[in-house]
């Protein structure tokens, strides 16, 4: 009973430093961070937080690199969105896997979004990030209320993931760490 009680304490103490570590306002990324709890649930590494559009649920990053015979690395981002309780399959997200040279443009594209001093009067493209519709096409927006966009283009609809500055730059250091680790 004792070891019980014992395990249970650690856990609750590992699982607070765990979470205390992450600010959804960080705008660093940290690779050392295998995951972190949020609201009651465990997300994969360092993330940064994201909304899509039609889903009341905050969502969160995932980045990766991986190695491509065709094209000698990709790094992926995954746009995660958490299932609701209940739920049966997930309702939304979206993974872009990027060339290095595309990859570097999402990344500089997102912290020159992020570093506007002020909001366009209409939203403005800042970057078309993947043009062919293979299997989607995407691009970056800045839109009037200061958030970095990332569009989908599905050919059939378009998915909008929306962040805010700082996640923005949180994203751009994530990208730009697998970027060092595949170059």
């Amino acid at each position: 009973m004792k070891r019980i009680a014992l395990a249970s304490a650690i856990i609750s103490i590992v699982s607070h430093s765990i979470s205390a570590d992450w600010d959804p306002e960080d705008t660093t990324f940290d690779p050392k961070i295998a995951s972190v709890v949020v609201e009651n649930s465990t997300r994969i590494g360092d993330p940064a937080p994201f909304w899509q559009e039609g889903y009341d649920i905050q969502s969160y990053t995932h980045v990766q690199a991986y190695p491509d015979t065709g094209q000698g690395a990709l790094v992926g981002v995954s746009l995660i969105v958490p299932m609701i309780p209940g739920d049966t399959k997930p309702i939304g997200g979206a993974s872009i896997y990027c060339s290095i040279e595309e990859a570097k443009k999402l990344a500089e594209t997102l912290r020159e979004g992020a570093n506007r001093e002020t909001a366009p009067e209409k939203d403005e493209e800042l970057a078309v990030i993947k043009k062919e519709k293979n299997p989607h096409a995407w691009k970056v927006v800045l839109n009037t209320d200061s958030k970095i966009e990332l569009h989908q283009d599905t050919g059939e609809t378009v998915n909008i993931f929306r962040f805010a500055p700082n996640p923005a730059k949180k994203l751009a250091s994530a990208i730009e760490y697998y970027l060092k680790e595949v170059e």
